[in-house]
């Protein structure tokens, strides 16, 4: 079977976002500080740091399963550096 150009369709569809009407000319910085983000997931935006921090709390709203923990940090790291290297304090070796 010859593969056609539509094999990455569901690849692409993936990278659709859907957002209400009212935030269509919104600037970036409102989804990335939250106030356009919306959705039914089981986590709300609290914090988002770029290249270092998001903070999520639980939805009590959710409609599944709730989430065990009120609150999570992710943090992040630049890919440059190993991770460990950002859990120390810098040293001369």
């Amino acid at each position: 079977m010859k593969p056609t150009r539509w094999i990455l369709l569901p690849n692409s569809l993936s990278r659709i976002r859907i957002i209400a009407a009212k935030y269509k000319d919104a600037p970036s910085s409102d989804f990335n500080n939250g106030k356009a983000a919306i959705g039914t997931g089981p986590f709300v935006l609290v914090e988002y740091v770029p290249g270092n921090k998001v903070v999520l709390k639980r939805n009590e709203h959710y409609w599944g399963e709730a989430f065990p923990y009120e609150q999570v940090e992710r943090w992040l790291f630049p890919t440059r550096q190993p991770a460990w290297r950002h859990c120390y304090p810098a040293v001369s070796i």
